[in-house]
């Protein structure tokens, strides 16, 4: 892998040099050009499935000849994931040239948001009870979050016996960044050139995720001594998990390549950055059980527990994160200093410290595998910019 590698450098520095013998420099006046490039634009790899509703149903009949039953059982999972993609973004650019050397900066921000919220309910048993109805249907619905299914509690206010479940999940995802560059033309004639681009990247990360569920189990005479008393209990199951990067910054290099026929210009260029700095972890799972001993005669409030259990994650830890970009634009010369068209841009961050995920994945008295996981994934970046606009003065 590394001689080839080292390979396809040869060939790109080969090439450099080849333009730089053929194509003559040339002066060209100072210019200053600024271009606005509102985009849509799509992320890839932020994981955004985040659970699952469940639906349980068990199924018996019997044989009308034979009297034996035959039971089957039937799982189905529907998934919940956030949509972090298809948002609106921004990027722009100012530069400023005179003969074959410039400055300029250029960036983009992108914040995608997502939230989904929902109610899953058990149904009423479509006959009875298994062994006593020789024909029936129980069902089982609820939530699976933190590779954990948990099943709906006991509540006697429902038809099914079952408590509703309730359900939000949330992800917000902020990225900015920019770049102080400096240009050097490197090989250019009349209608064309290519630049060598040098300086500064900035930028940070703030992924955070929230998920959610609750019930409530409510039990009628649940005790009988010395008085009949209902359990009513509001039972919580949260986690909060955020991966903040602060400010980072890094070098960056690059080459753009221009071209001019006519009224239509063509453009592009390739960045390869380093972004340096730290990410802060700041997660907990929580799960609370609000309970109440109510009189089941008069309503009477007996006793009232909160138990609350928390499984909190910090930590901190340095980061490098490379950084790849790529632009390709047309436009199309609509009067003397200004010039409109289309532009398609792709960014790739390489194995991103992403926002940690919490995992149970046996019962709750396990302590084997449960835990706050992390996680590293590429992100890329998408965009689409259908109007761009640039100005040359």
């Amino acid at each position: 892998m590394l001689t080839k590698n080292n390979n396809i450098m040869k060939k790109i520095i080969s090439f450099l040099f080849f333009v730089i013998w053929v194509f003559p420099t040339y002066a060209e006046e100072s210019v200053w050009i600024i271009s606005f490039e509102p985009m849509r634009m799509e992320m890839k790899g932020l994981d955004d499935h985040v659970g699952d509703v469940f639906t349980y149903k068990k199924v018996w009949k019997q044989d009308p000849v034979s009297g034996d039953i035959t039971t089957n059982y039937y799982v189905n999972y529907d998934p919940i994931n956030l949509n972090m993609d298809a948002k609106a973004c921004f990027r722009g650019e100012i530069n400023y040239r005179k003969n074959q050397w410039g400055i300029g900066f250029s960036g983009w921000f992108f914040n995608p948001y997502s939230k989904r919220e929902g109610r899953v309910v058990t149904l009423q048993p479509d006959v009875g009870n298994f062994g006593v109805d020789p024909n029936g249907a129980e069902y089982k619905n609820g939530v699976r979050m933190w590779d954990h299914t948990i099943e709906p509690a006991c509540n006697d206010l429902e038809p099914s016996k079952d408590s509703p479940v309730n359900y939000s999940v949330e992800g917000d995802f902020y990225i900015w960044t920019l770049e102080a560059f400096g240009i050097k033309t490197i090989s250019a004639k009349e209608n064309s050139y290519i630049d060598f681009k040098f300086g500064l990247k900035m930028g940070t990360l703030d992924h955070k995720q929230e998920l959610e569920q609750t019930q409530q189990e409510y039990r009628e005479n649940y005790y009988v001594w010395p008085s009949s008393m209902d359990l009513d209990k509001d039972i919580i199951y949260q986690s909060t998990s955020r991966a903040n990067y602060g400010f980072m910054a890094g070098p960056v290099i690059g080459f753009e390549v221009n071209t001019r026929y006519k009224k239509i210009k063509i453009s592009g260029f390739i960045n390869q950055a380093i972004l340096f700095g730290r990410v802060n972890y700041n997660c907990v799972f929580r799960n609370v059980e609000d309970t109440l001993y109510v009189d089941s005669n008069t309503g009477e409030i007996i006793d009232h527990d909160v138990n609350t259990f928390e499984f909190p994650f910090l930590k901190k830890e340095s980061v490098s994160i490379p950084v790849t970009e790529f632009q390709f634009k047309v436009t199309y010369k609509m009067m003397e200093n200004v010039f409109i068209g289309c532009a398609g841009f792709f960014s790739v961050w390489w194995n991103v410290p992403l926002a940690p995920k919490f995992s149970l994945p046996g019962d709750w008295y396990w302590a084997e595998g449960t835990g706050w996981k992390l996680r590293k994934d590429t992100l890329k970046f998408y965009g689409i910019t259908p109007l761009l606009i640039e100005i040359f003065y």
